[in-house]
């Protein structure tokens, strides 16, 4: 009975309980009606454009922007050179290290080859009976003195490249490159110095050890005057300097055919006549053989008088009144021929006439007669080549051929050498006096 009673009174509180709240909602007034804002239209500004100063788009344009013309980086500023640089490179502004490197070490080489080659009679006599000790100490002291310059040269480029933190950007493999060869050079001085330390006693093969480290310096002269002028060259294709004239004031005075510098030029104007690389075009390196009797047996000089004849046989030997081909000297004894519009079939056809034409030529000097010849390889130009790609093919397998006992042209491709097709020609013979 008592929860019965209690359940009936609990019911009746929440039901006025109710009551109470509906009376209170039914007596308040309404509320006032919110009204949902729209966001306004968006205003067309083509009334507006004239006093805004911007013109109408067309409905035939584009809806993106045009996009911002390119601003033009300002030139990088000259970088300061050491006093000794100035001495050799003159007052030409660089803006990057390396390539005033390279220049330094090509000029260095041309400067030291005219010293070398003025005593290739003297040291010719030193194997005669009549050789004295003031020839022994004469040769002794230009190789001295040529090793002696060129580690400074090395050491110098050597604490500039550690100082630059071999932070050079695009251009770092050539700092590397360079790096390395700088090694090499040291390395083949350590080679003449152990021939100076051997001509030091006095013995039978006094003169032949002097003799050796003379050579050996010519030698490293004549590779550090080219490898040098491909580095800087690199340098001026990497940054789009190759048609400054600036740098022909760094030719090899003694060179008569274009050079190295003048075949990235040549490259250069072939791509823009043939952006899409639809003609054909081949290289021929050519590589003379007897340099190193002609250099050693007649002296610099004398050698150099030679290869300048050889150099006018493979001139002639092109065509010069039509078609696109030239003819460079690359190296001490290395020419390359650019015939374009030419297959490697008919380029080897043409390098065939012209080797055979230098096996007729005779040189004439002291009395005696000497006979040229020169390993040739053909190669095709390829879309992607480089000068540095292209003539690292044909070097690479003007090695092969030279190791052999060919010598008629033959053509590389993917990395095999063929002998080209060849036949006899009739030429003219030439004596040519030196």
């Amino acid at each position: 009975m008592t929860y019965v009673l209690f359940v009936a009174l609990l019911n009746l509180s929440l039901g006025m309980v109710a009551a109470v709240l509906l009376k209170r909602r039914l007596e308040s007034p309404p509320a006032p009606e919110v009204k949902r804002r729209r966001r306004p239209k968006a205003k067309r500004l083509k009334g507006d454009l004239v006093s805004l100063n911007v013109k109408p788009v067309s409905a035939s344009a584009t809806s993106t922007a045009e996009p911002a013309e390119p601003v033009e980086k300002p030139p990088a500023a000259p970088i300061t050179l050491p006093q000794e640089w100035q001495a050799t490179l003159g007052d030409m502004p660089f803006t990057d290290l390396l390539e005033p490197a390279g220049w330094l070490l090509h000029k260095t080489a041309i400067e030291l080859l005219t010293k070398v080659g003025k005593e290739a009679s003297t040291v010719r006599d030193l194997a005669g009976a009549q050789a004295g000790d003031g020839q022994f100490t004469k040769i002794s002291k230009l190789v001295t003195d040529c090793g002696e310059l060129l580690r400074a040269r090395t050491t110098q480029i050597d604490e500039a490249l550690q100082a630059a933190g071999f932070q050079f950007g695009p251009l770092t493999s050539i700092a590397v490159r360079l790096e390395s060869y700088l090694q090499q050079v040291r390395d083949e001085l350590d080679n003449v110095d152990q021939g100076l330390a051997n001509s030091s006693h006095s013995d039978e093969r006094r003169a032949e050890h002097l003799a050796d480290a003379y050579h050996g310096t010519a030698r490293l002269l004549h590779d550090l005057r080219d490898q040098a002028e491909a580095i800087a060259v690199a340098v001026l294709a990497a940054t789009g300097r190759i048609g400054d004239p600036a740098t022909d004031s760094f030719r090899d005075a003694n060179w008569s055919l274009p050079n190295r510098l003048d075949l990235e030029r040549a490259l250069q104007e072939w791509n823009e006549q043939n952006p899409g690389h639809e003609r054909l075009a081949s290289f021929v390196l050519y590589d003379v053989d007897q340099i190193r009797t002609f250099n050693e047996d007649l002296g610099l000089d004398k050698a150099e008088k030679i290869l300048a004849a050889v150099g006018r046989i493979y001139h002639d030997g092109i065509r010069h009144n039509r078609g696109f081909d030239r003819i460079f000297r690359i190296g001490g004894q290395q020419y390359l021929l650019f015939l374009g519009d030419t297959s490697p079939q008919n380029a080897a056809f043409a390098s065939e006439r012209i080797r055979q034409a230098l096996l007729q030529m005779t040189i004439r000097c002291e009395n005696k007669t000497f006979q040229v010849s020169s390993a040739a390889v053909v190669a095709a130009l390829q879309k992607t080549d480089t000068s540095e790609t292209l003539l690292e093919r044909l070097s690479l397998a003007i090695r092969r051929v030279k190791k052999t006992d060919v010598r008629s042209t033959v053509i590389t491709h993917d990395g095999k050498v063929s002998p080209a097709e060849a036949k006899a020609y009739q030429l003219p013979g030439q004596v040519i006096e030196v």
